[in-house]
């Protein structure tokens, strides 16, 4: 795990804590990122994110490491203490694969307090949402209806 001044890059650990959990597709976690600093994510409302076609705010959203106001992450304070939920109003963030040749319909939910979950039924699948792709590399997360729904890509195609 590597941490820059812009975010965590978690290498096999997270995949590896995945994996010794029972969670499949765990490997498409190596090398993912999350933000290193909270920021508030300046697209309101959350729906937004689903606006284009190209997905631009999701993919702006991501790259900056933002934020978002969630009644099922954890508080800044229980944050601190490395709690992943609380009964506290709090925040959560995008945790990013990093981008890949292979084609996925699911795996774990991109979202941290899902995947920090400590009660292993806690972590739930998500549907892909390709936000981004390269010379046959492909950005995904992956996404449950409740999420897509809050942010606003529920009619985005899964690949």
């Amino acid at each position: 795990m590597k941490v820059n001044n812009v975010k965590i890059i978690y290498g096999t650990v997270l995949s590896d804590y995945l994996y010794k959990k029972g969670v499949k597709n765990s490997t498409f976690y190596e090398n993912s990122s999350s933000a290193y600093y909270i920021k508030k994510c300046p697209f309101n409302p959350y729906i937004s994110h689903g606006n284009s076609n190209t997905l631009q705010t999701l993919k702006n959203c991501i790259e900056n490491g933002y934020f978002h106001e969630s009644k099922d992450g954890a508080c800044f304070l229980c944050r601190l203490e490395v709690k992943a939920i609380c009964d506290h109003y709090g925040l959560e963030t995008f945790i990013v694969p990093s981008g890949t040749k292979k084609r996925v319909v699911t795996a774990p939910c991109s979202i941290d307090h899902v995947i920090f979950n400590e009660d292993t039924f806690g972590i739930y699948n998500g549907e892909a949402v390709e936000y981004y792709s390269s010379y046959n590399i492909y950005f995904r997360i992956f996404l449950d209806k409740g999420h897509r729904n809050k942010y606003g890509i529920s009619n985005i195609q899964t690949f």
